[in-house]
């Protein structure tokens, strides 16, 4: 699945039962901002994405910050924050978003817990944007290099994934509300998910995923939701005609296999991961269809120019031949 959705970032929306567009990918490739519309790289870390990769643009304008004069250097982010999101010295900026007071608990939180793999929120600048910490290292964008799509590179994203949960499970939700909703769990669930773990979100040092950036379309859901949604772009479990960005030649079946071992997955829950899989591109794919609709310019071009709707029908009918086995590969053991 490929193409990208609104929120900070769908998915893919592809499935059997609803082939229509891959925002997994969309997400991947262009972004969105849920305002909710902005799909999955509008965070407040997306910041932080466009930067590792050598994105950041390397002059901006001096501004007075602190009391002392910065250049800003704009950083590469979601559809709908392009230009707003910049580097200032070691920290981030960003202009606040419905989903910035839930995100910066969360933030604070991980922090607290002495979870290392995301940047820290640091309060906010006199224009009220939002202070985060930058994280150094690599994160990566299509054409995704070789480097990123290792085997230890898939195992690590998997088990940072795994040590995200358990430090937002303790994350005490009782007050905090308006949690972005585009590509949430409809069940919501006991953690607080990601939901945008592509390859621009996560950073790389040595080869090895050492932190997870752009939280705005974070909500709380079930683990294996998140797994899921993040399976389907590191394994990537699309067709392979319809994986604009991907090196060619990657075994999405064993690579499937390898993310929920390296997670920690009950092999008892194979099943279920991929009824949640499908479940997942449904809700990408009308959250996408709604963003198009509603006319979000820069949606409807991408979507238009990589042919997402062809590309999630692609993806759905290859998830329908290879359904028996990647439960096999989740479950280690025989169709």
């Amino acid at each position: 699945m490929s193409p990208a959705a609104p929120e900070g970032h769908p998915g893919d929306p592809s499935e059997e039962e609803d082939e229509g567009g891959d925002p997994e990918q969309v997400h991947q490739e262009a972004e969105t901002d849920e305002d909710e519309a902005d799909h999955e790289h509008d965070d407040e870390e997306t910041t932080h994405r466009g930067h590792r990769n050598g994105r950041a643009r390397p002059t901006g304008p001096e501004r007075s910050v602190g009391g002392a004069v910065t250049i800003e250097q704009p950083l590469a982010g979601g559809m709908g924050s392009a230009g707003q999101v910049v580097r200032v010295g070691d920290t981030v900026r960003r202009p606040p978003g419905p989903a910035s007071a839930p995100v910066r608990a969360l933030l604070l939180h991980l922090e607290a817990v002495g979870f290392d793999g995301a940047p820290r929120h640091l309060g906010t600048d006199e224009l009220g944007r939002d202070v985060l910490s930058y994280v150094d290292g690599e994160a990566a964008h299509p054409p995704y290099p070789a480097a990123y799509m290792t085997d230890e590179a898939l195992a690590s994203v998997a088990r940072l994934l795994a040590d995200f949960h358990q430090a937002s499970a303790t994350l005490d939700r009782t007050a905090l509300a308006g949690w972005a909703t585009g590509f949430a769990d409809p069940e919501g669930g006991p953690v607080v998910c990601h939901d945008d773990v592509s390859p621009e979100n996560v950073v790389f040092c040595d080869g090895r995923a050492v932190a997870l950036i752009d939280f705005d379309l974070a909500a709380p859901g079930r683990p294996l939701w998140d797994v899921a949604r993040a399976a389907q772009q590191w394994a990537p479990l699309m067709a392979p005609g319809a994986r604009p960005g991907y090196p060619e030649g990657l075994d999405a079946t064993a690579r499937f296999g390898r993310f929920t071992r390296a997670y920690g997955l009950d092999p008892e829950q194979a099943d279920e991961l991929l009824a949640l899989v499908a479940a997942v591109r449904r809700v990408t794919l009308r959250h996408v269809r709604d963003e198009l609709a509603r006319g979000h310019p820069r949606l409807e071009e991408h979507w238009r120019e990589s042919r997402g709707e062809e590309r999630a029908a692609a993806d759905g009918a290859w998830l329908a031949r290879h359904r028996a086995a990647l439960v096999w590969a989740a479950a280690r053991r025989p169709p």
